[in-house]
């Protein structure tokens, strides 16, 4: 019975140690578990506030990809609620002010360009937009305010193009037709240059911008002009010398005459020297053109338009591509004829250059 019982006793005691190491076991697997536990929450709390929290860029990362800029009220709630929370983002205020702009909302347009020059007030593009919003809520009127703005603008890039029509608009309201004409040729000169790089859905926008300088440009030349004419003691000074450049039938509907090739139009010395006198440069997509050249245009002082007897003026569409003639291109001419008689002339672009 002693014996029987020890037994007994040895079993239990085998038995409690088994159970002694399980328990062990199951507290030190239950430890861990609850340490992946805790570290899963954690990454999917993380993870959820990152998502979550990004929800509203992410709406308006789709409105902007799927509606664009133009006529959309949904986008422009967004970027109020985001900008509520993201005060700091600089590209959320651009692109607020200009849907506001867009919208012919230039109060709002000019409140949020402030808030984005705040967060970047070196920045170029922001300086002349903004000075664009003022000049429309100042019913069209150049104060201290968008010159200085001007002035930051192109000194910063001289490239700017509405920076650089600003200018001109300044100087046309100041009377200061030769500046402005400058300005807006630079400008003419940099919109051209970029026609071919900018994308199919502002290309009329564009367009229409360089139309709108090539009016500017006429009106300022013709008030130079009439200035000038004016302060000379004699009442036979240069006068604008104005003409329409037209392609011809034949070369109307063919395929190879590429809207966005260059035409240069200038006007040289009769059986002289080959450098131009005047020069411009426009598109074939803005043909027909109402050309004026005056003294003010003169590449060289030496040689102003007026001071050669008898001109000749060429009209060339370069489908080369090329500033100099090349075979393939398109050309009409006209002279010998004389500035100071007749002022008024056509041009018809009827040749191809061998």
């Amino acid at each position: 019975e002693a014996q029987r019982q020890l037994l007994t006793d040895q079993e239990l005691l085998i038995t409690d140690r088994h159970q002694g190491r399980a328990s062990a076991l199951i507290e030190k697997r239950g430890g861990v578990l609850l340490v992946v536990v805790a570290l899963v929450l954690s990454v999917l709390a993380t993870v959820l506030y990152a998502r979550l929290g990004a929800m509203p860029d992410l709406q308006i990362r789709n409105l902007l990809e799927t509606s664009g800029l133009t006529n959309n009220v949904a986008l422009r709630n967004a970027l109020v609620n985001r900008l509520e929370q993201r005060q700091d983002n600089f590209y959320y205020w651009l692109m607020l002010a200009r849907i506001e702009q867009g919208d012919a909302q230039s109060e709002q347009a000019v409140h949020a360009y402030r808030q984005a020059r705040k967060l970047a007030p070196h920045d170029s593009m922001v300086a002349s937009e903004l000075a664009h919003a003022l000049f429309m809520t100042s019913n069209h009127q150049i104060n201290d305010e968008i010159e200085k703005l001007i002035a930051e603008a192109l000194a910063s890039d001289p490239h700017n193009t509405m920076a650089l029509e600003l200018a001109g608009i300044a100087a046309f309201a100041s009377q200061d037709y030769g500046n402005a004409i400058t300005y807006w040729k630079r400008a003419l000169i940099f919109l051209q240059a970029g026609l071919s790089n900018i994308d199919n859905g502002r290309e009329h926008v564009v367009s229409a911008q360089i139309k709108a300088l090539r009016a500017g440009l006429m009106q300022a030349q013709s008030l130079l002009s009439d200035h000038l004419t004016g302060s000379l003691s004699n009442v036979d000074g240069p006068v604008p010398l104005n003409f329409r450049v037209q392609l011809s039938k034949n070369f109307a509907d063919l395929a190879d005459v590429n809207p966005t090739s260059t035409v240069y139009v200038y006007a040289r010395e009769w059986q002289g020297m080959p450098m131009p006198l005047v020069a411009q440069r426009y598109t074939a997509a803005e043909l027909p053109l109402e050309v004026s050249f005056t003294d003010a245009m003169s590449l060289s002082p030496a040689r102003k338009l007026s001071s050669i007897n008898q001109i000749e003026i060429i009209a060339r569409i370069a489908t080369g591509g090329t500033r100099r003639a090349s075979s393939g291109d398109l050309e009409g001419r006209l002279g010998p004829i004389s500035p100071n008689k007749q002022t008024s002339y056509s041009i018809i672009i009827d040749k191809r250059l061998p």
